[in-house]
């Protein structure tokens, strides 16, 4: 562990607790937490250091207990606003609430071809109201770099992350795929502001976009050629609101070797993990890691984001909190269901598809070069090949269990039934001719 960061052994937890409960009023600030970011932030009474907080959130512990001091709430240090790169004056409002409405739109590529989500992250004094506090310079922050990181509300309940408050009691499972980061991007701050341009991966068709929602964390201190090669400041985090208590240790989320300086075109290398994943119907800090994917928290901001053309088929079911697997590596992506409404898929893969016993009903859908579900404006044939020991029971027009072509209308997809365990390869057919034919014939 760095040398920055305070162990969590229980003789310390107890310690701290005890001081907590004592000394209400909190601790004096080292020398270092002068800097106008830590304005308003708590300072641990026993090492004197400042409490890294997710704004709006009480003092949690890694082990996800909460030390009872009232006075240690998180407050606002830095503000995200997606469709803009900067601005004058105080910070601006989000984008769904701006007049008019600005929510910019994202179009998922690979290798950077896509559209990317304009966005700048402003330091905070953290005072209130505006909720958002007013923009600051940060000596301290002044250019350093700022990690900007996209989450996304892949069920569209209107938040990201574990939370009861869209009144499923039962989906848990999904919701926990939320936490994922699903983009990261690195912005370096000058007088006080970090442009950057977000690119996502994951998206939805234009019927059913993936909401975005951009949060920002960033190191606060010098560097030093003796901490990670001086390419980290040496000194506690400061973040927007996050989906999850995430780890901030340089030793848990630098990849691999020592990095080169960050880069705003380089890669990212920052593991972006949780120490758990957050219960919402706890007393002690409920809600407090739930994102809001309306624009209404002062802290984050958010986007759409649309799948880039057809470049193919997948195999996909209507995913199930009670029997979706996260440990099957099985992505989840916003779709349609064979109604047109929207729906999350489980994107299984064709290359191993095991039914279990009997049939089991999946879809057929049009996906972009990164898997995601996309919009099929023409209808399309598909041919489906399935291996030894795999059969396409219905529709079987041909006789033939091993293959069969089909029409894909639109972005519904094609609904197939399957049996056994084996491959399945779907193929786009390039007959124009054929697919006008057939779509008059089923007119």
């Amino acid at each position: 562990m760095s040398a920055r960061r305070r162990s969590a052994d229980a003789a310390r937890i107890a310690a701290v607790i005890a001081l907590a409960l004592a000394c209400v009023a909190g601790g004096a600030r080292d020398a270092r937490a002068q800097d106008p970011v830590f304005s308003g932030d708590f300072v641990d009474p026993a090492t004197s250091e400042i409490v890294e907080l997710v704004p709006g959130a009480p003092w949690v512990l890694p082990d996800a207990s909460v030390v009872p001091n009232p006075q240690a709430i998180g407050d606002v240090d830095l503000v995200v606003r997606t469709g803009l790169t900067g601005f004058t004056g105080a910070i601006p409002p989000t984008s769904p609430l701006r007049i008019p409405s600005a929510v910019p739109i994202a179009i998922a590529e690979p290798a950077g071809a896509g559209a990317s989500i304009p966005v700048v992250v402003a330091i905070s004094d953290g005072t209130t109201p505006p909720a958002e506090g007013m923009a600051i310079v940060s000596p301290e922050l002044e250019g350093d770099p700022v990690l900007v990181i996209a989450f996304a509300d892949l069920d569209g309940d209107g938040f990201v992350g574990v939370t009861a408050l869209d009144g499923d009691p039962n989906d848990e499972t999904i919701e926990e795929q939320e936490i994922a980061a699903v983009g990261r991007r690195f912005g370096f701050f000058a007088s006080g502001q970090a442009p950057a341009q977000l690119f996502v991966g994951v998206a939805g068709p234009d019927e059913a976009p993936l909401r975005i929602v951009a949060t920002a964390v960033a190191y606060v201190g010098a560097t030093s050629p003796s901490f990670f090669g001086g390419v980290v400041p040496d000194g506690p985090a400061v973040m927007t609101r996050l989906p999850a208590l995430l780890r901030t240790d340089p030793d848990d989320v630098i990849d691999g070797n020592l990095p080169g300086p960050p880069g705003e075109n380089e890669p990212v290398g920052v593991e972006v993990t949780d120490h758990f994943t957050p219960d919402p119907v706890r007393d002690d800090y409920g809600e407090a890691f739930t994102l809001v994917a309306d624009g209404s928290d002062a802290t984050t901001d958010v986007a759409d984001a649309k799948s880039g053309a057809v470049a193919s088929f997948g195999l996909a079911r209507l995913a199930s909190s009670a029997t979706y697997d996260s440990a099957t590596g099985h992505p989840l992506r916003p779709g349609l269901d064979a109604a047109g409404a929207r729906a999350v898929l489980e994107m299984l893969n064709p290359l191993v598809v095991d039914t279990g016993a009997g049939v089991e009903a999946v879809r057929i859908v049009p996906t972009d070069r990164l898997g995601n579900v996309a919009t099929l404006g023409t209808p399309t044939l598909a041919t489906l090949r399935a291996g030894p020991g795999l059969a396409i029971r219905a529709p079987d027009a041909d006789a033939d269990p091993t293959k069969e072509t089909l029409l894909v209308l639109d972005t519904r997809g094609v609904g197939i039934d399957l049996e056994g365990a084996g491959a399945l390869s779907v193929e786009l057919v390039p007959e124009p001719s054929a697919i006008a034919l057939q779509a008059g014939a089923l007119a």
